[in-house]
């Protein structure tokens, strides 16, 4: 897990104190070296900033050299680069560290870029090919690890690097995005289905996921070209019996767990108290064989006194696999003294307050040594946790006229009603009437300045995709929808501290097969994730394994809201939003609550957020 920035430049002019200015940037990524290399001809800088997980011996840094051809600065872990080496160095190839690193430039110089299909990992990549004068990028499949990019004002450069913030510092324009800007009020997410390019930024791009881009110099130009390597393709497995269902999704996710162990420093885990890290902690604990950086030390966010708070639930699962645990509680002092730097290391707007729980927690694992945490991240999306799925789930149903499930499900979701049927038999018709709701419930809420709204490129700044099944919805939420930004703030609130955060729900063929599991297989007796839950049965306690209320990672936001040093920053960013006639002056007037409900809360965060990226 480190740091990494290039640029490729049509002449050899280069600035090497640009270069430092943006690994100082990004120095918190890497805190275990840094390092740079600029080739003969001055036309390509590379640099990196380490953290040493695997091979900590200096062989293995980076930027690193192979075949004297490749050079390559890469953040991220091959989890599976042992299983690769070896095939590897039957074909031929020696090597002279233990790390993945060369593991990959082996890979990339046997298969081209055909190797990003054999590597099960996360992954922001560059690897410069002197002889052929090109530079090839890319991406994991999910987008664990970020990679932005943008051209310089004359077109002279291509310039990339881990975060937003090292690009300001080679000196970008932080002019915002106005279709972000408008979608990010509205329902406070930044994810633009329509162009996964897009960032909070207009002049600074991101390379999507599952995608790789060769940089190639021409003829004194610069070319880029855009590939994506990889999508889901559903897998045939309705034929499946249930215990071969099962069977197949233990092995899937136990090899994923034994290989994100591989480690050659400390490790531990994550552990809301819920279904999803439980899982991890009991596998762990009863079925895998643990390498020595193993330590069984858990981290917990505890909020005492809160709704929401698992403390009771993740105390009863580390006693249970006798794990060290951390219970980390967050006060209010600590909010209002960082809520500033909290939003800065983001770079661009956060969805909620509960990034900052999560900032602690990686806080806490430094302090305590570990480096590597496996969090459970990624299940819900994949197996339908979320109580909007179930909606997906019934509608699909009604449309297969399996009125038995409906029945017997519909009484576990209380809001469930005739809009629902309505919108199972017209779901393109459903699908315009919520947009056009969200719309008119974002210009009531806001008060938007109709000019700046008129300003905008797009005719909506809405956009919900058609969907008719559960798979869809899943599809989407994984590859166009929150996943993304969930995956944005886990590895911005990791870095911070120095620690490598690893998913062992998102491997690929766990993905491919989660996804393409049958719908009945995820919901089932009111429970959603019903296949986690079956499997984890004899394993995890009854009250957390069939708990059928779903506690999401939240903290007690409507009280850190009403903080002072909060509601000034609210207030703060009306006033900027109104300065730049993007809200009218009347949202001056809409005074913060003593007690909020939960939309007010929501809109204030999203004022407050996009504030303060003005």
């Amino acid at each position: 897990m480190c740091g990494i920035a290039g640029i490729v430049s049509k002449t050899a002019s280069i600035s090497l104190e640009t270069g430092a200015m943006m690994l100082d940037a990004l120095q918190h990524r890497g805190p275990d070296g840094m390092g740079s290399w600029q080739n003969p001809s001055g036309n390509i800088w590379l640099g990196h900033n380490r953290l040493s997980i695997i091979d900590l011996s200096p062989a293995a840094a980076q930027p690193m050299h192979f075949n004297n051809r490749f050079t390559i600065t890469y953040n991220g872990e091959l989890y599976n680069y042992k299983e690769l080496k070896s095939d590897l160095e039957q074909q031929g190839y020696q090597f002279r560290t233990a790390s993945d690193t060369e593991v990959i430039l082996a890979s990339y110089d046997r298969f081209g870029a055909d190797c990003l299909n054999r590597f099960d990992g996360m992954f922001a990549l560059a690897i410069w090919d002197e002889v052929q004068q090109e530079l090839f990028v890319a991406r994991d499949r999910m987008g664990e690890k970020p990679l932005y990019f943008a051209f310089s004002q004359d077109a002279s450069q291509w310039i990339f690097a881990s975060e937003i913030k090292a690009l300001f510092a080679a000196g970008f324009s932080k002019e915002i995005e106005p279709e972000l800007m408008a979608q990010y009020l509205s329902i406070g997410h930044l994810h633009n289905v329509p162009n996964h390019y897009s960032t909070f930024y207009r002049y600074i791009k991101k390379l999507p996921a599952a995608h790789f881009a060769t940089v190639k110099l021409k003829n004194e130009t610069i070319e880029v070209a855009v590939r994506k390597y990889w999508s889901f393709r559903p897998m045939d497995i309705t034929d499946l019996s249930e215990e071969k269902i099962l069977a197949q999704f233990k092995d899937l996710l136990e090899r994923s767990i034994s290989r994100r162990l591989r480690s050659d420093v400390a490790s531990g885990t994550s552990l809301s108290g819920g279904l999803d890290s439980g899982s991890i902690a009991a596998l762990i604990a009863g079925h895998l064989e643990l390498p020595s950086s193993y330590q069984h030390k858990s981290l917990t966010a505890s909020f005492p006194g809160f709704a929401q708070d698992e403390t009771m639930a993740a105390r009863t699962i580390g006693k249970q696999f006798n794990l060290q645990q951390y219970f980390i509680e967050i006060s209010s002092t600590e909010i209002e003294r960082n809520l500033a730097h909290l939003l800065e290391l983001h770079d661009e707007p956060i969805s909620s307050a509960s990034s900052f729980a999560q900032y602690y927690v990686f806080r806490k694992a430094k302090e305590e040594g570990i480096k590597v945490l496996l969090d459970g991240q990624g299940a819900d999306e994949l197996l339908g946790g979320y109580d909007k799925y179930r909606h997906w789930f019934l509608q699909e149903c009604i449309r297969k006229g399996d009125w038995t499930t409906v029945n017997a499900e519909k009484k576990y979701d209380p809001r469930w009603g005739w809009k629902n049927y309505a919108a199972s038999l017209a779901p393109n018709l459903a699908n315009k009437v919520l947009v056009q709701l969200a719309e008119k419930k974002a210009r009531k809420e806001l008060d938007f300045n109709i000019e700046w709204l008129n300003s905008l490129e797009s005719k909506t700044f809405i956009n919900k995709p058609q969907i008719k099944t559960l798979q869809e919805a899943l599809v989407d939420s994984c590859f166009n929808g929150g996943l993304e930004e969930l995956l944005r703030y886990a590895d911005r609130n990791s870095m911070a501290h120095g620690i490598e955060v690893r998913l062992p729900f998102l491997e690929f063929e766990l993905i491919q097969f989660c996804l393409s599991v049958p719908a009945h297989y995820k919901f089932k007796q009111g429970c959603s994730k019903w296949i986690l839950r079956k499997l984890m049965a004899p394993h995890l306690p009854e009250a957390i394994v069939w708990n059928r209320k779903k506690i999401g990672f939240e903290p007690p936001q409507e009280k850190w809201m009403q903080l002072k040093a909060v509601q000034e920053r609210i207030i703060d960013s009306k006033e900027k939003l109104v300065r730049e006639r993007i809200l009218n002056a009347s949202i001056l007037d809409k005074k913060i609550q003593p007690h909020p409900s939960y939309a007010a809360v929501n809109t204030d965060w999203k004022l407050l957020c996009a504030g303060a990226f003005l």
